[in-house]
């Protein structure tokens, strides 16, 4: 129990200063590593029978931490949505960038088809496929799968 009075002030700045710093790196560290869990349990599982929980075991973290991040798993799936779209819109903004459109096209057929050998890639496929079926019922994620195909354009 805190006493007002000069003696507050003293433990106020004991507490503060004693906190950890955590950087902006080590929190997006952080959060990428609960996207990674939930990609796995997604892939897994699908978005309908992914629990929280089921993200909180593959991860390793509280749920605590997990809801820090996100405050559920609609957000979570929302921001695995917007991270593929912005994936997306680098490899075709890239391919439009280096050429003429046949060339481009082939480019960006290529960046598609090859990442196929890495297994995290395959796992996020599967969970792109997820997304389309859930854009159909879910207003936010239908707002991410459209970006996809307005922002190339602009």
């Amino acid at each position: 129990m805190f006493r007002k009075g000069p003696r507050t002030l003293e433990r106020t700045w004991i507490r503060r200063s004693v906190l950890p710093k955590v950087s902006q790196e080590y929190l997006e560290r952080r959060r990428l590593e609960i996207l990674d869990a939930a990609l796995v349990c997604f892939s897994r599982d699908g978005f309908h029978r992914t629990t929280m929980q089921d993200i909180v075991q593959q991860s390793g973290l509280s749920p605590g931490a997990i809801y820090n991040y996100f405050k559920s798993k609609e957000e979570i799936i929302e921001a695995i949505a917007n991270q593929r779209q912005e994936k997306e819109k680098r490899l075709v903004m890239d391919a439009i960038d280096t050429g003429p459109a046949g060339e481009a096209l082939g480019r960006l057929r290529d960046a598609f088809l090859d990442e196929l050998d890495n297994p995290r890639e395959r796992l996020r496929r599967r969970v792109s496929t997820q997304l389309w079926a859930e854009a159909q019922r879910n207003p936010s994620i239908r707002r991410v799968v459209r970006r996809s195909f307005e922002e190339p354009r602009k």
